[in-house]
């Protein structure tokens, strides 16, 4: 069955922070003292940023041989960006599509959280008691694209940042169905198009932990990746899962594994294919991060190693 669009190995990177341990972001939030506020209690003192990965001796690795990413501004407003890379079939692809600066604009504009914006929470809610406040914080977290883990910790929501972006990264969809439909590809060989693209023509980076004055718990958002031409594990799981959410009856899952994240599709595992089982359906994991070139259903060793310690796997939906 062809996929039809929506309207409208040795050289993995791994992202190198634990999940359990990595709390980047201590606020001193100096509310206590503000007599005006006139409340009777206080809130968290701490806000934390759980990270998936951040720093390591493998912060960037360059793109393979052959495997491109160019930028060309066609007006003030409108990029061209241009991807080369090899599928896993050994076709050499180039991808061409515009990139809309307003789309860009709009993933920074919703997406991280800043001392100052939960403090005007606190002026606006506060005096409504604890309750209402902390419904109110949990609303803003949202809001900027992260979920609170537990209290006082809060994480991206990569779900979230896929659902937001999808229409944002609709044109490079479009772009690489068009492609497979001159190449005559089945739905099989486009989303093995889209996982090499992200694996090789993105390169890897890691976002810092703060950018234009907003903690982003080291992720950059779909459009972002695809004008800067780079991201992480993390960030490049929310680009190829905003891709692969353009086409219709593909269902997937966040992986979130100890300083690493990848996803996985539901369909029937293939011989030799690496899946996990949530709620009865059957995920077969791709590992976006690159620049590995590996094909669907194939991970890293140290995706394996990880995989076979843990009794459970947190599963984020998308």
């Amino acid at each position: 069955m062809r996929l039809s669009p929506r309207s409208g190995s040795r050289l993995f990177a791994v992202c190198l922070v634990s999940l359990t341990a990595s709390l980047l972001l201590s606020w001193e939030a100096d509310l206590a003292d503000d007599a005006s506020r006139r409340v009777s209690w206080q809130p968290s003192r701490t806000i934390a940023t759980l990270t998936y990965g951040q720093t390591g001796e493998d912060s960037e690795l360059p793109r393979p041989p052959g495997a491109t990413f160019k930028r060309t501004p066609l007006s003030k407003d409108i990029f061209e960006i241009q991807l080369k890379f090899r599928n896993f079939n050994n076709d050499p692809l180039t991808v061409e599509f515009p990139l809309v600066q307003a789309d860009v604009d709009g993933a920074l504009r919703e997406f991280g959280h800043s001392k100052k914006e939960l403090d005007e929470v606190f002026q606006k809610y506060g005096k409504q008691g604890q309750a209402a406040y902390e419904e109110q914080v949990k609303l803003y977290f949202v809001s900027r694209g992260f979920r609170i883990v537990e209290k006082g910790t809060v994480a991206v929501d990569i779900p979230q940042l896929i659902w937001r972006n999808m229409k944002r990264v609709n044109g490079l969809a479009l772009a690489i169905q068009r492609v497979g439909e001159r190449l005559r590809y089945d739905s099989e060989e486009i989303i093995s198009a889209a996982t090499a693209l992200v694996q090789t023509s993105i390169a890897y980076r890691i976002p810092p932990d703060a950018e234009r004055g907003r903690r982003i718990g080291g992720v950059h958002p779909p459009p972002q990746v695809l004008n800067e031409g780079w991201g992480d594990c993390d960030s490049k799981s929310a680009l190829l899962g905003a891709l692969l959410s353009n086409w219709k009856g593909i269902k997937g899952v966040g992986v979130a594994l100890p300083r690493h994240f990848l996803i996985g599709i539901a369909r029937v595992p293939r011989q030799g294919d690496v899946f996990l089982e949530h709620k009865g359906v059957q995920y077969v994991l791709i590992e976006p991060a690159g620049p590995a070139w590996l094909p669907v259903g194939q991970v890293s060793e140290y995706t394996t190693e990880l995989l076979d310690k843990m009794n459970g796997v947190p599963i984020q939906p998308f």
